[in-house]
């Protein structure tokens, strides 16, 4: 009987730490998700920003080249 109340008890340890470091497993990977995430949402934006300034500068260019007409 007490080998069996052993056996038990040393399961469940073993399960719980199974299942903590499953739940570590998952949670390091939803970060590591969301730092892609962030990262590919700030290239974004810096592509973004530098099309907006090609877009000035080609307005700027039109701009003077039509005043100089």
């Amino acid at each position: 009987m007490e080998k069996q109340m052993r056996a038990e008890r040393e399961k469940r340890a073993l399960i719980l730490t199974s299942e903590g470091q499953r739940d570590a497993a998952i949670n390091s990977a939803e970060g590591e998700k969301q730092q892609a995430i962030k990262a590919s949402e700030g290239n974004k934006q810096q592509q973004i920003n530098e099309a907006e300034g090609q877009a000035a500068a080609i307005l700027a260019i039109a701009e003077a080249t039509a005043n100089g007409i």
